[in-house]
């Protein structure tokens, strides 16, 4: 009844904040996941939050699994843990995101273990860090983390997505995405001229953590849409997980009261694990869709189908990556 008279009272863009933010129960559970025997995995940032929710969840249908972390002791304790959880074992998957050597380094090594990828979840985030942070070559380390590096990988990584593709059914790659993208406020949803250290950026003083999240938000979103006309036989999708309890909120510094608001619209991780569960391994094809929680189908910024900020990403991607491309 609620959900009914809010839907008829609140603009349009407030309402899908309201039903992103405190979702219905899901309709499709991880109990839906098809037998997934023969089928190679990768999932980024799996120490942790719906990584690994995402990876035991893989794992517990028979997937094979690599989890994505940059500590040697993080992923030993993951696979441990996951080990005891499904009887299975999880192969490590070593990737520093803030450093594009070590994302090209971590494509070749696996390369030389697997002809085959059949899901990718391009799942790892920073979210809100300092602004004075950057990655290893200069960039936002939101940006670099959650945009440049998903996008190399993916690109560096195209040979065993094809290969997959080859033997009848379609590769996948989920892009993990935010709701916070629709809070961004540059019109275009991107300032290209902050994206690394720089005059312009040390001169924006309206520039905020918040804001750069948000553009690497619909950044995920954008190298989705990217990606599926670089790779067409290959599908793209992106989504938002949901608000979660995870270590993503490390770097969120709330006074007390706006922090205790925050935390109601926190949800336990393993149900941010369910839409892109739904968009890698639903029977249906997801190529182009943006998920929402749980497991729903919904619709993303509307920047993000801007013809014009697909191509210069996508230049800006080429000119910025072009000494790790293929």
């Amino acid at each position: 009844m609620l959900d009914c008279i809010l839907s008829k009272v609140l603009p349009k863009s407030a309402y899908n904040f309201y039903t992103q933010s405190f979702p219905p129960a899901s309709k499709w559970s991880t109990e839906d996941i098809p037998d997934l025997t023969g089928k190679t995995v990768i999932v980024t940032g799996a120490t942790s939050g719906i990584g690994k929710d995402t990876a035991r969840a893989l794992m517990q249908h028979n997937a094979d699994v690599y989890i994505g972390g940059r500590s040697d002791d993080k992923l030993n304790a993951a696979i441990d843990e996951l080990k005891v959880q499904t009887g299975k074992t999880a192969k490590p998957f070593f990737v520093d995101l803030s450093d594009f050597e070590s994302v090209k380094s971590a494509a070749e090594d696996f390369l030389k273990k697997e002809t085959k990828l059949a899901i990718l979840f391009n799942n790892a985030g920073v979210m809100v860090a300092p602004i004075d942070m950057f990655g290893k070559q200069g960039y936002d380390i939101q940006f670099q983390t959650n945009v440049m590096s998903h996008y190399l990988l993916t690109r560096l990584l195209f040979p065993a997505l094809d290969n997959y593709s080859k033997t009848g059914e379609t590769a996948r790659v989920v892009h993990t995405s935010s709701l916070m993208q629709a809070l961004t406020k540059h019109p275009r949803g991107i300032d290209f001229d902050v994206l690394r250290d720089g005059e312009k950026r040390r001169s924006n003083r309206k520039l905020d953590p918040w804001e750069l999240y948000g553009y690497s938000k619909i950044g995920n979103t954008v190298i989705s849409n990217i990606l599926n006309e670089e790779q067409p036989n290959v599908s793209h999708s992106s989504c938002h997980p949901g608000g979660l309890q995870t270590e993503l909120q490390r770097y969120v510094d709330f006074p007390a009261w706006k922090t205790a608001i925050f935390n109601l619209m926190l949800y336990p991780s393993h149900l941010g694990a369910l839409t892109q569960l739904y968009l890698g391994t639903v029977t249906k094809d997801t190529k182009g869709i943006y998920g929402i929680p749980w497991a729903r189908e919904g619709k993303a910024d509307k920047r993000t189908d801007d013809p014009s900020l697909i191509k210069d990403l996508r230049e800006w991607l080429h000119e910025e990556l072009k000494a790790y491309l293929p």
